[in-house]
């Protein structure tokens, strides 16, 4: 097989954890990038390392296991002659500041899209500009500070880079940046009252800064967060490897795909609970978007929890609201089979049970769940078999979108996701089974025959059109 790892030059930023409704209930906001008072960051403990950064191997970070908080140690030495880095982190970087000041019409606005549209921004301002960091040997490192942030982030890219490199790929992704901590402040116009981002991490796709294409930003922990018990997300190895998912994700994707699928067109609806109702007749460019973005979460999701065999215990212990995003559970938060025939969406008052098809992480766990238990009916149950499979199966999925963009056409990407996971299932395993044929339909039913498409692929016990 053939992997392409690209770094990607597109603008391109999104928060790619799971979000969920606001609520005075602590347990509904642990998800959500959250507008909180400003959090406390910690100076650098000693910036002043002459000779850059000692061997790690000797060091503890803090993870979390999804039952309690772990001290491990690295299990390579992290070593440079001035800065902190890996195979799959170029640089860590820490001091960024910046304030937007938001129009007093939007005081009360919760979501950080509105906040940040030219309806609502009145200005920006960088106060600070981000630095390489280096950390000296043999330092004890407060909880929450920059420096126990980074290197328990490191701890679980080191868990990462084990992972990929027990499959079979050519190459591993050229390297991202990690931002650490950054302080990004929202002020309204009269200055009185600001509110920091924290309580998330993201992947995010930018030229911003200089050197630096693409980026993973671990936000700051919120005092009231902590105060709740739970790690802060850089504590929690799996986030992490979600996060690197969406960077392996884009980085199998060809030039012309990027810049066809490139940026997430926000879309909402007065009738957003219903899953093959918003596949089929959310508008084309949008829907089409925002479902490359739904594989996306749905590539990402897998890695994470094929990185810790086969398992999101860390992510799900955390809070309810993230159940329906283990890949091997079969049920969305609302009780209901993972499917994108789905008729009875209602709105919930209580964040567990919410479930919204316009989400992207809906959509995500959904093609995860679909995703995993194809290759779980062949017989295939080792995580390192299964991320191998994960890899080819993205790979193949970009070809084919990058093929139809070539030849003018443009099926859809969900028809392509679906074609390339059966593609590459048959190949392997040869034509589909009757069981594994109702499977697909149960998960998919009629969402594709507004399309006018049908499935190119289809197994021998499969009636046709598949769908």
């Amino acid at each position: 097989m053939t992997n392409r790892f690209l770094v990607s030059s597109l603008a391109f930023v999104s928060l790619l954890t799971a979000c969920t409704k606001a609520s005075e209930d602590k347990e509904a906001k642990v998800g959500e990038t959250r507008l909180s008072p400003a959090p406390t960051i910690l100076p650098l403990i000693d910036g002043s390392c002459s000779q850059g950064v000692a061997t790690f191997d000797q060091l503890d970070f803090t993870l979390w296991n999804g039952q309690q908080l772990t001290n491990s140690p690295f299990q390579q030495n992290w070593t440079s002659t001035d800065r902190m880095e890996s195979n799959l982190v170029n640089q860590f970087l820490y001091g960024f500041q910046e304030v937007y000041t938001i129009k007093d019409k939007c005081r009360f606005t919760k979501s950080l899209n509105e906040l940040l549209s030219p309806d609502c921004l009145e200005d920006s301002n960088v106060t600070s500009n981000p630095r390489v960091l280096r950390i000296c040997e043999g330092q004890n490192f407060p909880r929450n500070s920059i420096e126990a942030a980074s290197l328990s982030v490191a701890g679980a890219f080191d868990l990462v880079e084990t992972f990929l490199s027990s499959l079979d790929l050519e190459s591993l992704p050229d390297s991202t940046s990690v931002l650490v901590l950054p302080d990004i402040q929202f002020a309204h116009s009269d200055q009185k009252t600001s509110v920091s981002l924290t309580d998330n991490a993201a992947w995010v796709l930018s030229e911003r800064f200089v050197g630096v294409p693409t980026y993973i930003v671990v936000y700051p922990a919120s005092e009231d967060y902590l105060e709740s018990g739970r790690p802060p997300f850089w504590e929690v190895p799996w986030i992490v490897a979600h996060e690197y998912g969406h960077h392996l994700f884009y980085s199998l994707l060809p030039d012309n795909v990027r810049v066809e699928y490139g940026y997430l067109t926000e879309w909402r609806d007065s009738k957003p609970f219903h899953g093959n109702w918003f596949v089929n007749q959310a508008p084309a460019d949008a829907k089409d978007q925002r479902l490359m973005t739904g594989i996306n979460e749905g590539v990402a999701d897998l890695l994470a929890h094929y990185v810790f065999g086969n398992s999101s215990k860390q992510i799900t212990s955390l809070s309810c609201v993230f159940d329906q995003r283990n890949p091997a559970s079969e049920e969305l938060n609302d009780g209901q089979v993972k499917s994108f025939v789905y008729e009875d969406g209602k709105l919930s008052s209580d964040p567990c049970d919410f479930v919204d098809f316009t989400d992207v992480h809906t959509i995500g766990s959904v093609l995860a769940y679909f995703v995993d238990q194809t290759m779980t009916k062949r017989g295939v149950t080792e995580p390192q078999a299964k991320g191998q499979m994960l890899i080819e199966m993205t790979d193949r999925f970009a070809q084919l979108l990058a093929d139809d963009i070539k030849e003018g056409g443009k099926p859809g990407v969900m028809i392509r996701f679906v074609t390339a996971v059966i593609q590459i299932s048959q190949e392997r395993w040869g034509a589909l089974n009757a069981d594994e044929c109702q499977f697909i339909d149960q998960i998919f039913g009629d969402v594709f025959t507004k399309q006018q498409t049908m499935l190119e692929v289809q197994g021998e016990a499969c009636e046709a059109p598949l769908f």
